[in-house]
């Protein structure tokens, strides 16, 4: 498993209420974690290594999606 990106952003010295885009991120897989929550996991390279992020949001942001 990789290590987890926002764990890594909070070492390297950021804020825990910075707002951090990732922009071009692709969701492929999408699970739902209940039934008004859902989660997206992806691998995401930061200072060369590769790190696992993830992204939960409610139903109705998943339909906007």
């Amino acid at each position: 498993m990789d290590p987890d990106l926002g764990l890594q952003y909070v070492r390297d010295g950021f804020a825990r209420d910075v707002a951090i885009l990732f922009y071009n991120v692709e969701f492929r897989e999408v699970a739902f974690v209940s039934q008004d929550v859902c989660s997206a996991m992806f691998n995401y390279p930061y200072k060369g290594q590769v790190y696992a992020i993830s992204f939960d949001f409610s139903r109705p942001i998943l339909d906007h999606l």
